[in-house]
């Protein structure tokens, strides 16, 4: 029932969701404040209660600065895209899609940045096996696979 009640405050702007809007706040004001980040795991000292802000490209952005976080969000996005155009008639690419769209919407409300190992499991996965089984159906996504 925790869940039930998690999405209930979220919808009534219950106190997990001041929380929530606090961590969101905090962080992005400690990311405009360092552009080049906090350090790895030093959130915990501006907010010893939180310890980190349950967001994973919050705590990217923070923690590890405006470059990575960007690296870190394209590179999810782009594996993203990936299965999404290229799972339609493939159930390992299905599988995989939906085990990825788990975690990451998992990781923008829970735990930290070690937390989400699936999406850091399934990007490689998913970039070797697509380049190495030839069900590109985009130029690009070959010419973008290619260089990675």
């Amino acid at each position: 029932m925790e869940i039930v009640d998690q999405f209930i405050g979220f919808i009534t702007g219950g106190r997990q969701d001041l929380a929530r809007r606090y961590l969101f706040n905090r962080a992005l004001e400690l990311t405009l404040d360092n552009p080049f980040g906090i350090g790895p795991g030093k959130f915990e000292q501006y907010e010893p209660i939180f310890r980190y802000p349950h967001n994973l490209v919050l705590e990217a952005l923070v923690e590890l600065g405006w470059l990575f976080g960007l690296f870190l969000v394209l590179m999810v996005t782009y594996t993203f895209l990936l299965l999404f155009r290229n799972a339609k008639d493939n159930f390992i690419l299905q599988a995989l899609m939906g085990f990825y769209t788990i975690a990451v919407v998992n990781s923008m409300f829970s735990g930290d940045i070690t937390s989400p190992k699936e999406i850091y499991i399934v990007i490689p996965l998913v970039l070797y096996y697509v380049r190495k089984s030839g069900v590109l159906r985009s130029s690009d996504d070959i010419l973008l696979v290619g260089a990675i």
